[in-house]
């Protein structure tokens, strides 16, 4: 599984014009931007099911095809302990009674590298409930994604429903109160990260489902 980090810092700015970090280029994989004055609250591994519903294609009464209907996950934190539900809405339930509910259409959407995959998303928190962490979330990131897209055979009535499993990380940013600039989600090579920790960042790597932050970057991990 490749790793993709989280980089959070003053030179986030010279990052997305290109300028100020040599050595940082485009890579490969699904990258999301994520806007200004954000930082990172806290991140659930999900597993469960895309739950799909099949509905007539447009202009035609007799072809169907697959809609989504609703997730149905399980969260997880880094140790595997269960600490809440991801559910239609879409929402994010934790145990402690805290909630958020994003807005859909996504904000970004950025297809995963694998076309059995479901696409990497950027949400913005529409509502909240509870006193507890997610409360504060102001935008949530699907990433590191397995899974969830439906089969390629067409439904063949309305109403038809099939379930597909899916893995992913769901990473909650809230507000930064020292008004960070832009993060950028990558996958970046040895160079990138030495050109990061050159420029001060802090790295958060994704393997595997589990955060791993320092507050420097370091390559060759």
């Amino acid at each position: 599984m490749k790793a993709y980090f989280l980089m959070v810092g003053l030179a986030a700015a010279a990052m997305l014009t290109g300028s100020g970090m040599s050595g940082v280029r485009p890579q490969d994989g699904p990258t999301l931007r994520i806007p200004d004055g954000q930082s990172l609250l806290l991140s659930a591994r999900a597993e469960g099911v895309q739950i799909y519903t099949a509905k007539p294609k447009a202009g035609s009464a007799t072809t169907f095809e697959w809609v989504l209907k609703a997730p149905r996950a399980i969260l997880f934190d880094q140790d595997h302990k269960k600490i809440g539900t991801h559910s239609g809405g879409p929402t994010w339930e934790l145990n402690n009674g805290s909630k958020v509910v994003g807005v859909q259409p996504p904000k970004q959407r950025v297809d995963a590298a694998n076309p059995k995959d479901v696409a990497w998303l950027l949400l913005e928190a529409k509502s909240h409930e509870g006193t507890g962490p997610l409360s504060k979330v102001t935008f949530i990131m699907r990433v590191d994604t397995a899974g969830g897209v439906p089969h390629s055979v067409p439904p063949t009535k309305e109403g038809q429903e099939t379930q597909v499993k899916y893995r992913a990380t769901y990473v909650f940013l809230c507000a930064s109160p020292n008004g960070a600039p832009s993060m950028v989600l990558r996958s970046p090579d040895k160079g990138a990260l030495a050109s990061a920790a050159k420029a001060g960042w802090t790295v958060i790597e994704l393997r595997q489902g589990k955060l791993y932050q320092s507050s420097h970057a370091t390559a060759g991990r």
